[in-house]
Parts: structure tokens; sequence; C-alpha cells
């Protein structure tokens, strides 16, 4: 149950590669976390049989690119975070109906430790990625890595920020991605006005 928190399917699903299981040397603690790496988290994607994984991925990941940019960013600042704080809203609502999170006191958190290891921040930082355009993601990653100082040098200007602005037009962006077109286009004025 720690492992699974409850989750019907997966700790059903332990408890069946347990008892399948040859190997019952050592702890009980140990044995189980054994098998949960490497029958269901490692190499996730070809051992997700019945699947399971796959489809909590597909929820969000088959969204339209509007609302997968918006989910994907509040589950960037939640596994970030370790959590943000829950409210009604209706993205988070929509987050929650994939499976992913759950809101547990006043805050939402990835359901449970096998989704935390198989939907990483690389998974996520991947998966938004591959919204964005590459002109976009490239200037992104390097305004994110920037130091203070730096940051404002990898700032859209010009038609690099028209043609983002054009792109993000219509899309629920992550907080990060907004943050970094507002002060782009901040940045844009004050050049033009100078």
């Amino acid at each position: 149950l720690r492992w699974t928190e409850g989750q019907p399917f997966l700790t059903q699903k332990v408890l069946s590669l347990v008892a399948e299981s040859e190997n019952l040397s050592g702890s009980t603690q140990e044995l189980i976390e054994q098998i949960v790496h490497t029958k269901i988290i490692d190499n996730w994607e070809a051992q997700d049989v019945p699947q399971h994984l796959k489809t909590l991925q597909e929820r969000i990941l088959r969204l339209d690119e509007r609302g997968r940019g918006r989910l994907l960013g509040l589950f960037q600042q939640i596994i970030y975070g370790g959590g943000i704080a829950a409210d009604e809203s209706y993205e988070q609502m929509q987050l929650r109906l994939t499976g992913l999170v759950v809101k547990r006191d006043g805050k939402l958190q990835v359901y449970n430790p096998i989704y935390e290891a198989v939907f990483n921040r690389q998974w996520c930082d991947r998966a938004l990625g591959d919204l964005r355009p590459p002109f976009y993601a490239e200037a992104l990653r390097s305004w994110q890595e920037a130091s203070d100082e730096q940051k404002t040098s990898f700032l859209l200007r010009g038609q690099a920020l028209q043609d983002a602005e054009d792109w993000a037009k219509g899309k629920r962006l992550s907080d990060e991605d907004d943050l970094f077109l507002r002060e782009s286009r901040e940045m844009e004025k004050r050049e033009v006005s100078q």
C-alpha cells in the first residue's frame, strides 16, 4: 500500500506479482520494492500489461494541444514542488480526473510513488518540450537555465516573439511559458520605446 496508496489496479497487480515471485528471500519490504522496480517501473512502457500506466499517460497526451499544455504545466509544478495548493479550478479538476494526482491535506499531489517514479520530471519536461516549436523551446530552456543577469539576453524579440505569440494564441500554457512570453513582450516594448 505504501507503493500504490491503495490504487485498486496497482495494488492488485503488485499482490499478483508478489504471489508469482519465486524469489522469497529477504524481507517482505525488500521483495516488494524489487518487484515494483523491476516489474512495473523499470522499462514501464514495455511491461505495462495489462495496460494501466499508458492509459494514464494518454489521458493527458491525447488532449488537444491547448489543454495538454496547461495540465502538463500544472503537473510540472506538482512534481517539482512536491504538490501545490488545491483549489477547485477547472484545470486542477481535469488533472485529478486523469488519475495521476489526488487532493490530500489541501494539496494536489502525485497519487502514489509508482506514478511519481514513472511520470517524473524527465517525462514531464519531455512531454512539455514536445508541445513547443523548436526555436521557442530552445530559447525558453536557455532563459530558464541562465543566471538572473543573463536572462534578458534569451528573451524573444521581433519576428521570433511574434511567431511564439501566434503559436501560443488560444493555448493554456504553463506558468513558466506565460512568464517567459510576458517578460519577452515587456522587453520588446522597452526596447521599442527607447
